[in-house]
């Protein structure tokens, strides 16, 4: 929210100065022509908008909340500008740093950030608005699952569904809310290309996980269909890992990948075939918005 509160700040900035340079020239007499007043009065629009949304009582309560531990802001464990820099202007998180330890309220970060872009607004040119013109990042929270990390070892024991009760039942899986970006990074660094990005380290809400995990368990066990069709997602998982173990290591070098092809034989028929939903987001996966919400 900061960072959104900062991108209007920096574009309020700079319409406030266009709209003080062209009321000094009218105050020294200068006549607008018919565009001169039409920019002018967008000046005007645009700025009476950012104010408005700058005034949102909400936003200032989030900004407020947000403001009260600025030394967060730095930590990646506890801040996505810290973790995703990528994806965020530095020239406007460095301001925000400042800003931020100076601020008693939201105001006051506001007008504190409109100050210290003073002199990039007076001075600002065509490249550097086409700089200014990258919005800020869109960001959206999806539910997640992965399969739980496994260590191969000879008594099999990371293939062995062991007995257990409640939210630890999920096992293989975990069930996880995470902040995923929908947008391209534009500030990768290195001449990285944007269109190659992965997000290998997602934002994730770990003080969250044993809630998260307690309400998908509470839905699944309050019905006995989905407690069916959660076995065999589990004995499914199971197997995966059991061939991918065969297939992709040397662990198992005597498995016989020959009689593969007789297995598949064997249960062709045994189950109804049904094609995966598209739920892939090409950016981030295999998610599906909202999960955890149904």
């Amino acid at each position: 929210m900061l960072y959104e509160m900062a991108y209007v700040d920096r574009s309020a900035a700079f319409n406030a100065d266009q709209l003080r340079q062209v009321n000094l020239e009218i105050q020294q007499g200068v006549q607008l022509d018919a565009d001169q007043s039409k920019q002018r009065d967008e000046f005007e629009k645009r700025l009476r908008k950012e104010q408005s949304w700058l005034a949102n009582s909400k936003l200032n309560q989030l900004a407020a909340e947000a403001l009260k531990a600025p030394g967060d802001l730095t930590n990646p464990n506890r801040s996505i500008l810290a973790r995703k820099p990528e994806f965020f202007d530095t020239k406007i998180i460095q301001k925000i740093e400042t800003c931020a330890t100076k601020a008693q309220s939201s105001r006051d970060f506001n007008q504190c950030m409109q100050s210290s872009f003073d002199y990039e607004v007076s001075s600002a040119t065509d490249a550097t608005l086409k700089e200014w013109s990258i919005p800020p990042p869109n960001i959206a929270s999806l539910s997640g699952v992965r399969e739980t990390p496994f260590k191969v070892t000879s008594d099999l024991k990371f293939l062995l569904i062991e007995k257990a009760s409640g939210p630890t039942e999920l096992w293989p899986l975990d069930y996880t809310i995470l902040r995923a970006f929908s947008s391209t990074p534009a500030f990768l660094t290195n001449g990285k290309d944007p269109a190659k990005y992965v997000d290998l380290n997602p934002w994730e809400f770990d003080e969250l996980k044993q809630e998260i995990a307690q309400g998908v368990w509470n839905k699944i066990n309050a019905d006995a269909n989905l407690r069916l069709m959660y076995q065999d997602l589990r004995d499914f998982t199971v197997l995966q890992r059991l061939f991918r173990v065969a297939l992709e290591t040397d662990a198992w070098k005597q498995f016989p990948i020959e009689k593969l092809a007789d297995l598949t034989r064997a249960t062709a028929d045994s189950h109804k075939y049904v094609p995966t939903q598209r739920w892939e987001n090409p950016l981030h996966g295999s998610l599906k918005p909202d999960f955890f919400s149904h």
